[in-house]
């Protein structure tokens, strides 16, 4: 959904309506327009603090080895808007497993990811929880705040990308040598690694 009117549409369908009724009593859909007057009035950040208690009243009790990923993403329609001096950039704390964003945040502009990770961090409980964040969150501060909550975090350092990514240049080279030096093959590099993973000998 990209916009109030396709909002409007889907909460005017059949199944959202029974849903709406159901779960939260609500019997009447408000007007197109009556929408955008109550979105206009409606504070982000307390629509933020109710959506955040919601989610979190829908976790298990005990949240213990439940993986919370991190991610930022740009709206790139927002450069097109007039009322945006730069695109709007949101970062969200989701648990995939359970099909849940637990909470987000908007911040101006992708160089204000980071505090604005921490800062969303020191509000949850991840006690427990094992955290995942890309490379642009692998900083001492913020693997502070998970330790500080109790959480776990997973990083990949760099250096250690690069470092295997020469074992494994060192390890394919290494492999067609071989090769081409026990059958004498005259094929093509990509032939003759493709022969290599269907060659026996390198998995004894």
């Amino acid at each position: 959904m990209k916009n109030v009117s396709q909002i409007h549409q889907w909460a005017e369908s059949e199944k959202i309506r029974k849903l709406l009724k159901e779960k939260f009593a609500i019997g009447r859909i408000p007007y197109y327009y009556w929408l955008l007057s109550l979105l206009k009035i409606v504070k982000p950040e307390s629509l933020n603090q109710c959506l955040k208690q919601w989610t979190t009243s829908l976790l298990p009790e005990d949240p213990t080895g439940l993986t919370i990923s991190v991610d930022g993403t740009t709206v790139c329609s927002t450069k097109r808007m007039k009322n945006c001096q730069q695109p709007l950039h949101i970062i969200s704390t989701q648990l995939s497993k359970l099909g849940l964003t637990v909470a987000s945040k908007s911040v101006c502009g992708k160089s204000n990811e980071i505090p604005t990770v921490q800062s969303l961090l020191e509000e949850l409980d991840i006690s427990g929880c094992l955290v995942v964040a890309d490379a642009l969150n692998c900083q001492k501060e913020t693997a502070k705040t998970m330790t500080e909550g109790n959480g776990d975090y997973l990083r990949v350092a760099n250096q250690t990308i690069q470092e295997n990514i020469n074992l494994l240049r060192k390890f394919s080279l290494n492999m067609i040598k071989q090769f081409k030096d026990r059958t004498s093959s005259k094929r093509s590099v990509s032939k003759i690694m493709f022969d290599c993973l269907l060659d026996p000998v390198y998995y004894n």
